[in-house]
């Protein structure tokens, strides 16, 4: 486990994100296209949403995992289908991740500068809620 950990300029000893992760969640996107209610049924089962958010708080600095997990939420979320709507939203319970991410983004230090800086996922967390409240207005109601 230890062997893999890296020191980024920010002080952390991190595992890095590496490229499979990447790959499995850029599969998981595509397989959004098909929109196949089966699909989302075992995305459901499995808590693949759920698991999709976690892996933005783990690899709190890596904005390439947080656009692909953005981007499978958006495209399962446009789909405009409400099995799609509950799974991505109200089942992962999304507006709370996001509400507990924002709380946890700012005021972070880098330990040689004592500069601040917010986390990585900080523009993501602003791009979740302008697609669920533009989702919301296309579909005149709450979503998340």
């Amino acid at each position: 486990g230890d062997v893999y950990k890296r020191q980024t300029q920010y002080g952390a000893q991190i595992v890095p994100v590496g490229n499979h992760r990447i790959k499995i969640v850029e599969w998981m996107h595509s397989l959004i296209y098909l929109k196949d209610e089966r699909i989302c049924h075992k995305f459901q089962e499995i808590g693949l949403p759920k698991a999709l958010l976690s892996l933005i708080k783990k690899y709190d600095m890596n904005s390439v995992l947080h656009l692909r997990v953005f981007n499978v939420f958006s495209e399962a979320i446009g789909i405009d289908d409400e099995l799609w709507d509950e799974t991505f939203t109200i089942n992962c319970d999304l507006a709370s991740f996001l509400i507990e991410l924002d709380q946890t983004c700012p005021n972070n230090v880098y330990p040689s500068t004592q500069q601040t800086f917010n986390k990585a996922y900080a523009s993501f967390i602003v791009k979740f809620a302008n697609l669920l409240t533009d989702l919301a207005k296309k579909r005149d109601k709450t979503i998340g």
